[in-house]
Parts: structure tokens; sequence; C-alpha cells
């Protein structure tokens, strides 16, 4: 996959000194490129949010439930030697 540039109408008015270092990855490098990298650090840690994230925004915290295919790729993942999983809230 090649990298995307930006267009040239935005490239000269925008910086990336604001921008998350997470979106700075993924405005540099391509989809392959992260994935290349991610796949060889020998120790990784995936960490998601749970609230609207792998389980639909629920008005109580006792009515949320995540999805199943969530669930799913995050037990496979966690499988994976030196792959860690974490959920996170902030009920």
């Amino acid at each position: 996959m090649a990298k995307k540039s930006v267009p040239r109408s935005t490239a000269s008015c925008c910086s990336t000194a604001a921008v998350p270092m997470s979106r700075k990855l993924i405005m540099t490098y391509s989809l392959a490129d992260i994935v290349k990298q991610v796949a060889a650090t020998p120790v990784l840690l995936v960490a998601t949010d749970f609230d609207g994230t792998i389980a639909p925004l629920a008005e109580r915290p006792d009515l949320a439930a995540p999805d199943q295919r969530s669930m799913e790729a995050l037990g496979m993942l966690s499988l994976l030697a030196q792959t860690h999983v974490a959920v996170i809230s902030g009920r």
C-alpha cells in the first residue's frame, strides 16, 4: 500500500506539531509499514476503551455489553506470545 500524501491545499497551511503522535504515525507511514513494525515488537500491549469502542454506549453501566466479534478478536490477540490485552473504562 502506497503512502498517502496530504493534498497541496492543506499541506502548506497545516502543521503536525499539535497532532498527537498516534495520528502522526498514521499520516507519515503506510498501513503496511505500521503492521510490520507492530509485528516486530518483542512485547505488545493492546489496550482499548470499553464504552463506545468494543461496546455500544449504554445509559447505565450494567446495561453495557461488549460486541461478540470484538471479544473474539481480543481473545485471539491474548493468545499470541508476548501480547497483553487490556480493556479500559472510565466508569
